[in-house]
């Protein structure tokens, strides 16, 4: 890292790199940034996709789909430049030689080296060594790197030898629950749900990381116990990659009526609304939003015991938690759940107040304002209260 950080002295434009412009908690992250600072000027660029709607009604914002060379970077004239995927960051430093006459941060949404805990072989041995390489020569060329939970920071620090990680958990928005108003069975009957079914609610994409194979091997095992007891299994989440291995997997164990895939949804909080509990099976995250928003609309949650998980949920405290990739433990605590087993309103309950406590999307933008605007001086703002009650008044929707 520079020793000393050159700050421009009026920040007015921040380059915002990522790497394709796609649902997920990278792109919400990146937009509450820029929905959050008015008075600066972004620049985001990708390398295509399409979730870029909600970007454009900002008018504070200029969208670059045609990817992140450096040199288009810097046409854009930024006084800094944030990225936050490891593919636009290689970009920008592939000639080891090169420098930036401005600061150049990253933010790490999770991980990913940490697939090679569960990828074996010399393959994977080889490609790991490769990546921790890579990813400490990129850590040491940028001026700050950021991680959204307190274990990721303490594993770059620990790991990759980086002084002075700085940790900026993600932050929620409560404001579109304010909308629904519609109660569980209303809106099971708008979303085409079974409406006297227990839903287990799954959000997330289809990656190797996100476990939806563990999930059915777990249903597999008590697939009679589940129908008899009338479950079923709602997975919202865009049909990319490995999508259709998750689905000729349901096929070949046999639960494929237990399972409903949804695709890309704009309307997570509506499911979360009608569903009975939410159930993510990753084997290693950053810090999900996806939990977060479960927590705020108070649906209780079952998760694995993995990194980023268990820092917004405590077992038996404010969720439930399985053995990481044990299919197992993960059969036996669906049927405690469904079975009553434990006090599904007091977990979501308390995580509601921690997570409205701990990560509170104005709390997330003041702590980017002091990485960003370093000489300045910015009072702490609490989320508006309304937020909490309107969240803890919406139990039954």
């Amino acid at each position: 890292m520079n020793a000393a950080i050159a700050y421009p002295p009026r920040l007015r434009r921040i380059a915002l790199l990522t790497d394709r412009f796609v649902v997920g908690g990278g792109a919400e992250h990146i937009y509450q940034i820029a929905r959050g600072m008015p008075e600066v000027e972004f620049g985001i660029f990708a390398d295509g996709g399409d979730d870029t709607g909600r970007f454009e009604n900002l008018l504070n914002v200029q969208l670059f789909r045609g990817g992140y060379a450096p040199q288009e970077v810097l046409d854009f004239k930024p006084d800094l430049i944030h990225v936050h995927h490891l593919r636009p960051l290689t970009r920008l430093f592939l000639n080891p030689l090169r420098r930036y006459r401005m600061p150049v941060y990253f933010t790490a949404h999770g991980m990913h080296i940490h697939q090679y805990e569960f990828l074996k072989g010399p393959l994977n041995m080889l490609k790991h060594r490769l990546r921790f390489q890579l990813e400490r020569y990129l850590f040491h060329r940028v001026d700050k790197v950021v991680a959204v939970s307190r274990e990721d920071c303490r594993f770059i620090e620990t790991a990759y030898r980086v002084r002075g990680c700085e940790y900026i958990p993600n932050g929620i928005d409560c404001r579109g629950i304010e909308n629904i108003t519609l109660g569980k069975t209303a809106l099971r009957r708008e979303l085409a749900l079974p409406e006297n079914a227990w839903l287990f609610l799954t959000v997330a994409r289809f990656p190797f990381q996100k476990g939806h194979d563990v999930l059915l091997e777990a249903v597999a095992r008590i697939q009679q116990d589940l129908r008899e007891r009338g479950v079923m299994f709602v997975l919202v989440g865009g049909m990319g990659q490995r999508f259709s291995e998750i689905q000729a997997l349901a096929e070949a164990l046999g639960v494929s009526d237990l399972v409903r895939f949804t695709g890309s949804r704009d309307d997570v909080y509506r499911f979360m609304k009608a569903c009975d509990l939410l159930l993510l099976p990753s084997r290693w995250e950053g810090l999900p939003i996806t939990l977060l928003e479960a927590a705020v609309c108070r649906l209780p949650m079952l998760v694995s015991d993995t990194y980023g998980n268990r820092e917004i949920v405590t077992h038996r405290q404010s969720g439930v938690m399985f053995e990481n990739e044990n299919s197992a433990e993960l059969a036996e605590r669906m049927l405690e759940v469904i079975d009553g087993r434990y006090d599904l309103s007091k977990l979501a309950d308390r995580a509601c107040r921690e997570t409205l406590a701990q990560y509170a999307l104005p709390d997330m933008l003041m702590r980017l304002r002091k990485l960003y605007f370093p000489h300045k001086s910015y009072p702490k703002i609490q989320p508006p209260l309304r937020w909490e009650s309107v969240v803890l008044d919406l139990k039954d929707g």
